[in-house]
């Protein structure tokens, strides 16, 4: 599945056969409703996001000053893997309102 915007260059003829070719999903997301998403960017990024945080600091009191590619590559996988879980991008996407739909929640 690939999610995009208003970018013409996700349009073009080359590029969707492309995606036919590779089976690719495209799911367009409208003009200003990204706001929608961003629950799951906060959701579900932010332990992903304060852990990498704080393995950027860590490098940084070892002093390492600059987190080139060779960095950035190794600790993102350090912390992916700790906090993209299956649980816990289950139990983030429930708090976000909008899967899965319960109406109880509401009332």
């Amino acid at each position: 599945v690939l999610i995009y915007n208003s970018f013409r260059t996700y349009k073009t003829l080359e590029i969707l056969e492309f995606y036919f070719k590779y089976s690719i999903i495209l799911c367009y997301l409208p003009s200003y409703t990204s706001y929608k998403l961003q629950l799951y960017n906060i959701k579900v990024f932010t332990p992903l996001k304060i852990a990498y945080y704080n393995k950027v600091k860590w490098l940084n009191r070892g002093g390492i000053d600059r987190v080139g590619k060779e960095y950035f590559t190794y600790l993102y996988q350090l912390v992916r893997d700790r906090a993209l879980t299956k649980r816990n991008i289950k139990a983030r996407w429930a708090t976000t309102s909008l899967f899965p739909f319960n109406p109880k929640r509401y009332t």
